[in-house]
């Protein structure tokens, strides 16, 4: 990680058990046809437990940080799981899916 505070730039590593994720094979996180990628989207958002699931939930809370929403990583990811689990990130993806369907 390369971090920027303003001032100087700060490099650092991390891997996924840093942040409470468990190491994945990354031969767990291909994808596939179309509705195939669709349905892991959809699982993410419903908060299937697994591989796909937890890298969103860390790629989301590095987002999450990077934008200055929260002090930390770990912190955007306990926000990006609890819209997962109260329902916000599946009724966005249903929004953006429903406007996607309107402007085709």
């Amino acid at each position: 990680i390369a971090e920027w505070d303003g001032h100087a730039v700060w490099e650092y590593a991390r891997g996924p058990s840093d942040f409470g994720i468990d190491p994945i094979e990354l031969g767990n996180l291909s994808g596939g046809a179309l509705e195939e990628n669709a349905d892991i989207i959809r699982g993410i958002a419903d908060g299937v437990q697994g591989p796909k699931t937890e890298t969103a939930l860390l790629n989301a809370g590095a987002a999450l940080y990077v934008s200055g929403r929260v002090a930390s990583i770990c912190e955007g990811i306990a926000r990006a799981r609890d819209a997962v689990s109260n329902g916000r990130m599946r009724h966005l993806l249903d929004m953006a899916a429903a406007s996607s369907r309107e402007t085709s």
